[in-house]
């Protein structure tokens, strides 16, 4: 964990979906009960239900700017509800877009959106993808495993990408021109200058 000294004065939470891995309440109050938060549309009224004072909700489409950056929600496919008792909202990802171009995914498996994140003429300079998920399946079917991780890439990058590791022994990395991040999936371009996505095997 960051220390609370780096935790001071946040302008704004992102919050992608209501699962207990995304949206940790106690992790949330030690941020301050007033940090602006943003959570998909349907979960506002539960978290000031709760005690937070400064949510707003967003749905695919919607824009926010925050001092200068502006935050785009757009789609993301996984499952809805917060077990065990609720509530549901429709996840979402975020482009976020300041000096540079940013991609949250969340949590998410492909979608057929998912080559038309950046707009007209606009390079995404950082991809933050989720790899596996947890329990017995991995979460197949709702997250991206390594293989469709490198499609979701082939479909969205543009220069940097950082693949995030669900768990630490399953570690991936990923090389584009001559920038290592890690060491399973490389990325590099060919010939014409294109990016191509490379798996040589995934470590259990």
């Amino acid at each position: 964990m960051p220390s609370h000294d780096r935790l001071r004065d946040i302008d704004l939470v992102l919050i992608s979906h209501l699962h207990w891995d995304h949206l940790d309440v106690p992790s949330l109050r030690a941020l301050g009960m007033d940090t602006p938060i943003v959570v998909p549309a349907g979960g506002g009224s539960w978290l000031r239900g709760i005690g937070f004072s400064n949510v707003r909700e967003m749905a695919v489409g919607d824009d926010l700017d925050v001092g200068g950056v502006a935050v785009e929600a757009v789609e993301a496919y996984h499952s809805a509800f917060r077990p065990p008792a609720g509530p549901s909202a429709d996840p979402v990802g975020y482009m976020v877009r300041g000096s540079r171009s940013v991609y949250f995914a969340g949590d998410t498996d492909l979608f057929e959106g998912m080559g038309a994140l950046a707009r007209p003429g606009e390079v995404i300079d950082v991809a933050l993808l989720p790899v596996w998920g947890w329990g017995p399946t991995l979460g197949r079917g709702r997250h991206l495993d390594p293989e469709r991780a490198a499609h979701a890439l082939h479909l969205i990058l543009r220069q940097v990408v950082v693949v995030q590791p669900r768990f630490p022994e399953r570690r991936l990395r990923c090389r584009i021109d001559d920038v290592e991040i890690d060491d399973c999936l490389h990325v590099r371009r060919d010939e014409a200058g294109e990016p191509r996505i490379f798996l040589r095997g995934i470590h259990a």
